[in-house]
């Protein structure tokens, strides 16, 4: 910088000439002036250390925070240098002193002290966490200095004392929800709607533990529009969960407040499932595990997971084993003692408007108990593997949007009754408004197999392997009120197949050869109604490539473009027809993915 600009005048011409002669001067010996001062950090930097923690636990919103500081109160605890402080036995002391990283002693580190209130917060019994800090000089001894930046002997400290002021949150809640789908093939015809209703009671305290609990109960039906008997399906059930702020296990477990957070979750559930004149299901299901998470990675472990079931099979599965054999190895019910692990990690794209997310997950189940002579015919053995990448591209009015999932499961029993597939309440499904939504939902697959789909009874589909890809560009179209209108064009890719080979059901085991062949592919278009607190999505999509179309090796011909696929017209008992669209109509609650 030439200094001579920076002398103030307010004669044009003369600002003219010193810019001229600053510019000649720089042109023939270009110079700097520069000052090198050295900071003196003694005086401009003040060293803080953590000193006395207080909790007030039952602190209302429009207290005082000097008043709740010099008041009495009836129960104290007090450890190390955490101290709790409460006139009703609103908490016990032990949740608070886990979930405290601020250490007595050492340099105030601001990661530290957020990561304490994440951790009040996150218990989720206090609605609102505040913090005041009072300054005071206080001596440290006995202090390394070498790793944790404390002092060793030394005199007339500052130390910070952290006044956390904690608002309850009410106790008790009830809410609950209420789902609608519908999967059809035509828009006049079509095949189910489901209702389902769930009631949510919750418990943020339980034991004066800072434990979460929570019971739903849910009820649903699948009805269909054009039946005589329209209740199809009715499904009831009810579960129980505990949320523990802390891990419980029968060995210590070192290092765990390097976790962000960390929790042992308990749960019990039983359901009841019949579908009209097929089957009814009931299950009780128990497990163990834990939950922790380290920055943007996720874990979740389950080491024991118990589901029990019993099938009671009706004329029309019956009837429909008779026409598909396959479907009785599915449809064997066993005892499932397994375990299970899942990782979630987000994280952001190299650019601010990417957002990725990635989960994989495996589960093991029967390798000990599933050993034992009497109880390897009753026993599940398999092992199953999930992974799915999401990846969201936000712009302005528009978002581009896509998701590839890719699953497997292998029964390794040698059992010749439940040694086939994986038990059907576990193996993969397709279609719906959530997968490939030109199908209704369990109306894709196994491969390219037509036995289901020259079926007049039981058309569900279950396979041990599924692969999928979907697409979406999504794009505002208008607001009105405060109601968004959006709309998405979209594409679907995959399907489902069967692991082992089956004489019964030829072209449903996936063989590279056949891998072109068996692709099923969906296009689409939908409209979208965004209330804010909950999104209406009605999606329609058209079969561009059906495995299941015998002519043109399944894709459409465009030359002889029709809604309705004539190859499979069947007869029905009732003497109606059973007719196969090209296209479906999906209506859902939220985003697909």
């Amino acid at each position: 910088t030439d200094i001579s600009l920076l002398e103030i005048t307010l004669d044009p011409f003369e600002q003219a000439r010193q810019i001229a002669e600053a510019t000649a001067r720089r042109q023939l010996n270009p110079t700097a002036d520069v000052v090198i001062q050295e900071r003196d950090t003694a005086t401009n930097f003040t060293r803080y250390y953590v000193g006395q923690i207080y909790y007030y636990p039952e602190a209302r919103i429009n207290d005082i925070a000097d008043t709740l500081m010099v008041r009495d109160y009836s129960i104290v605890f007090s450890r190390n240098n955490i101290t709790s402080k409460q006139n009703i036995p609103y908490i016990h002391f032990r949740p608070l002193r886990e979930h405290t990283y601020l250490q007595q002693g050492t340099l105030y580190n601001e990661e530290v002290y957020f990561k304490t209130i994440n951790a009040i917060s996150q218990l989720g019994s206090w609605n609102q966490v505040d913090v005041q800090t009072r300054e005071r000089t206080d001596t440290l001894f006995n202090r390394s200095m070498a790793d944790t930046g404390t002092l060793a002997k030394v005199d007339s400290v500052k130390m910070l004392d952290f006044h956390f002021f904690l608002t309850p949150a009410q106790k008790y809640s009830i809410s609950t929800d209420f789902e609608v789908s519908r999967n059809s093939g035509t828009i006049l015809n079509g095949n189910l709607l489901g209702i389902a209703n769930n009631i949510t009671l919750r418990n943020r305290n339980v034991w004066k533990e800072a434990i979460q609990a929570s019971t739903i109960a849910r009820n649903g039906v699948e009805l269909s529009l054009r039946n005589n008997n329209p209740l199809q399906t009715f499904q009831s059930s009810l579960s129980h969960t505990f949320s523990i702020p802390r891990i419980i296990a029968p060995w210590k477990i070192n290092r765990v407040k390097r976790l962000d957070a960390y929790k042992t979750l308990v749960n019990f559930s039983a359901a009841y499932t019949e579908r009209k004149d097929f089957f009814r299901l009931r299950s009780v299901v128990g497990s163990y595990g834990y939950e922790w998470k380290k920055n943007n990675n996720a874990w979740s472990y389950r080491p024991l997971n118990i589901e029990l079931f019993t099938l009671d099979t009706l004329p029309g599965l019956v009837a429909a084993f008779e026409k598909n054999p396959f479907l009785r190895t599915a449809f064997n019910t066993g005892y499932v003692i397994s375990q299970i692990l899942t990782f979630n990690k987000t994280f952001p794209g190299k650019k601010s408007h990417v957002s990725n997310f990635v989960r994989l997950s495996g589960e093991e189940a029967g390798a000990i108990m599933g050993r034992f002579r009497g109880l390897n015919d009753k026993i599940y053995q398999f092992v199953k593997a999930e992974g799915e990448y999401r990846q969201l591209r936000a712009y302005r009015k528009s978002a581009i949007a896509y998701r590839l999932f890719g699953g497997i499961g292998y029964n390794y029993s040698d059992d010749p009754i439940i040694g086939q597939s994986l038990p059907f309440f576990k193996q993969f499904v397709a279609g719906g408004p959530n997968s490939m939504r030109a199908w209704p939902l369990r109306q894709l697959g196994l491969g390219s197999s037509l036995l289901s789909d020259t079926s007049a009874t039981f058309k569900d589909r279950y396979g041990d392997i599924q692969l999928e890809a979907n697409f979406e560009y999504r794009f505002n179209i208008a607001t009105i009120s405060s109601i968004k209108i959006g709309s998405a064009i979209f594409t679907d890719i995959g399907n489902i197949w069967n692991l082992k080979n089956s004489v019964a059901n030829e072209n449903s085991k996936l063989t590279w050869d056949r891998f072109a062949r068996d692709i099923a592919i969906g296009v689409g278009t939908g409209l979208r109604l965004d209330f804010n607190y909950f999104l209406i999505r009605l999606d329609f999509a058209y079969k561009v490539k059906d495995p299941a179309r015998i002519k043109n090796n399944g894709w459409v011909e465009l030359s002889d473009f029709e809604w309705r696929n004539k190859e499979f017209e069947i007869q029905t008992g009732d003497g109606s027809l059973l007719k196969r669209n090209n296209y479906a109509l999906q209506l859902g609650i939220g985003l697909p993915f």
